[in-house]
């Protein structure tokens, strides 16, 4: 567990020690340096970042409520398991939302939104980083709906992408995953120049049902 590569959450002085612990743990969840499981010793965490107790167990409640952390009795505390189930409903959410995004942002977009997304996936199809395949997963989706300006459905897609952050990393990192996913988006961006709505959008439903497909499945048969 190396957690000092999180402190640069801590440069945010506007913030409380809570809600930098808070940000720094949920992303160490998310990049897998804290594992499925991993006990969460709040000692430990408050050594690691520096701060008491009581900013260590504020930001593991938070991250309780946000679905990240799982609280025991006695206080104890473990990275929530990652779940075949939790895969399933996350990407249902998301056909829901992003296809209702899509829908609404597709005759929105510029040429300027165009190039944008194109040197998205022009990196992304240069690296094998998981993390950094991640990143640019994301920034391609919520670029391709930011042409929306629908700021409560952006915020809903970004905190459900907070989730699949964890189930991509395996995606990329484990299954054949990478470049499907990167065809299925030159699909999708291609679909969506055409201003193809019932083809951009059977493009998109078709991408997330794959990788929710593939991750489901592979968690399920993780585990006897």
């Amino acid at each position: 567990m190396n957690l000092a590569k999180y402190t640069h959450f801590f440069d945010q002085p506007q913030k409380s020690a809570a809600e930098l612990v808070t940000d720094a743990l949920r992303q160490a969840v998310i990049d897998g340096e804290l594992p499925s499981e991993h006990l969460l010793k709040q000692a430990e965490l408050a050594k690691a970042f520096g701060v008491s107790r009581i900013p260590i167990k504020e930001a593991l409640v938070k991250l309780e409520s946000e679905g990240f952390v799982v609280m025991h009795a006695n206080s104890v505390a473990k990275v929530a398991a990652l779940s075949h189930a939790e895969v399933s409903e996350l990407y249902d959410i998301r056909l829901s939302l992003e296809t209702l995004a899509l829908k609404n942002a597709l005759y929105q977009l510029t040429n300027n939104d165009f190039s944008r997304l194109e040197r998205i996936l022009s990196e992304a199809d240069k690296t094998a980083d998981s993390v950094r395949l991640g990143e640019l997963n994301q920034a391609f989706h919520l670029s391709l709906y930011a042409a929306a300006k629908r700021p409560r459905l952006s915020a809903m897609i970004k905190q459900v992408h907070l989730h699949v952050d964890r189930y991509l990393r395996v995606a990329y990192a484990l299954l054949p995953y990478q470049r499907p996913s990167s065809e299925e988006h030159w699909a999708i961006l291609e679909a969506c120049k055409q201003e193809n709505e019932k083809q951009a959008s059977a493009l998109l439903e078709k991408h997330l049902l794959s990788v929710k497909e593939q991750i489901s499945e592979y968690l399920f048969h993780l585990k006897p």
